[in-house]
């Protein structure tokens, strides 16, 4: 019996490793993100992308694609990692100057603990995906990590991200920034945990930058 426990647990574990390993290889996104603009009629972002093998590129209001999870999951993670500062912009600085920090603080604090539901019904944009076979190609994706929560390191002040492995209880820690440079591990997080990575991680470092800029101003002044 102790013979076929350890055989089991071998497999579970070698099991694991490639669903780890490979699962960006099996992947598929059926959505190029290729830019931005600006609106000039209402002064919002834009968002351009397009669909895989097709040269007709499509234009979305960012607050419009953040609406609805299910084409976000259409975007590669590291797509969708820009995705996620672009709408840093969008929504914290359209905010009067002392509004933002605290908004941006609320609205991080809510990425963090929710947990969206990746398998809603799919329901797409009269405009976008005429074709079914796109919508059902996400359904077979797999992301071997998941976020699960944050915390702040209050010795540097950089967010940590706290994220499960394979569905197992034990979680994992490591900083936002670290975490973002590594491309190859972005790609086992759903794109829409890449969203949260992007939208925090640009507000991070642009909040904590204005706090050291008073800091440096104040020791000026001593």
């Amino acid at each position: 019996m102790f013979v076929i426990q350890q055989l089991k647990n071998t497999i579970a574990k070698l099991t694991g490793f490639f669903q780890y390993s490979y699962a960006r290889i099996r992947n598929y996104y059926p959505c190029r993100f290729v830019g931005e603009k600006r609106s000039k009629e209402t002064n919002t972002a834009i968002i351009i992308f397009r669909e895989l093998g097709k040269s007709q590129l499509i234009e979305m209001p960012i607050k419009e694609l953040l609406t609805d999870p299910n084409l976000i999951a259409h975007f590669h993670p590291t797509e969708a990692l820009q995705i996620g500062s672009i709408a840093l912009e969008e929504f914290i600085f359209e905010l009067p100057s002392h509004e933002r920090k605290i908004k941006f603080n609320q609205t991080k604090e809510v990425m963090l603990n929710s947990i969206p539901n990746f398998n809603s019904k799919i329901t797409f944009k009269n405009y976008c995906f005429k074709n079914n076979c796109f919508d059902l190609s996400i359904l077979k994706n797999t992301y071997p990590c998941k976020l699960v929560g944050g915390k702040l390191n209050r010795i540097n002040m950089n967010t940590i991200i706290i994220f499960t492995i394979l569905g197992k209880r034990d979680g994992h820690e490591k900083p936002l920034r670290e975490l973002i440079m590594n491309k190859d591990f972005i790609e086992k997080f759903h794109p829409i945990d890449a969203i949260k990575f992007g939208f925090i991680s640009l507000g991070d470092r642009l909040f904590k930058f204005s706090e050291i800029e008073k800091i440096e101003s104040l020791k000026k002044d001593l």
